[in-house]
């Protein structure tokens, strides 16, 4: 309820927002994310929790509310998850094993965004909660002979696994905005945390959280 109630007042402030004189903008952006669900488990010497990496896409808004404050609401489609990967060498022969999940989360990130400088070229720091979905999910098995040899490809029952499909995460990240004929181009990198747990390790009892890093590229349309 509470995830609801800031929802509804981030909503109420983007609508007066764009009833304001400053310059409103639209795009898109897309970019790599590396997730991870970062945890010490004494047992692998945390390392047994790999990055996984996968291709992010986000409508934009962004709302001026001063000429150097802006609200830029995002929708984005995400890829979360992590790896399971062990493996040895037996008389110079590579094996091993990985395990992948991923989950396809929407992603609502409401940020604040101040920009620097008056140039063509300029730079920003954004910050703001992300409210997230998990849509989907999928479990993939690789063994590791040299090449990969596909195992499973399965589709992750999500409610069945106990899995928190609805998740609460903060956000910041910097970039470089370029003027470009009628709208600009930037480039930037963001950090986010979960604020909730996703899902805990069966027998272990450990909690993971999402966290990931990314690095985006996009265009906006000025109005």
């Amino acid at each position: 309820m509470k995830a609801r109630n800031i929802l509804f007042t981030m909503a109420l402030l983007g609508i007066a927002i764009v009833t304001s004189n400053a310059q409103n903008s639209f795009g898109f952006r897309i970019g790599t994310n590396t997730s991870s669900v970062p945890v010490n488990l004494d047992f692998a010497n945390g390392n047994f929790l790999k990055n996984q990496t996968g291709v992010s896409v986000a409508f934009i808004g962004e709302f001026g509310i001063t000429d150097q404050l802006f609200f830029q609401p995002e929708i984005a489609l995400t890829p979360k998850g992590f790896k399971i990967k062990e493996g040895i060498s037996v008389e110079g022969i590579p094996l091993g094993i990985e395990n992948v999940t991923k989950v396809q989360y929407l992603d609502v990130p409401l940020l604040a965004k101040y920009q620097f400088g008056t140039g063509k070229i300029k730079t920003y720091v954004t910050a703001g909660p992300v409210l997230s979905y998990a849509l989907s999910g999928r479990n993939i098995t690789r063994a590791k002979v040299f090449i990969d040899i596909p195992l499973n490809n399965s589709k992750l029952n999500l409610d069945n696994i106990g899995y928190e499909r609805f998740e609460i995460a903060g956000t910041v990240g910097a970039g470089v905005v370029l003027d470009s004929g009628s709208g600009k181009l930037f480039a930037d990198a963001r950090f986010t945390r979960g604020f909730k747990d996703i899902y805990n390790i069966p027998i272990v009892d450990v909690p993971l959280k999402n966290q990931s890093m990314a690095v985006n590229v996009g265009y906006m349309f000025s109005f």
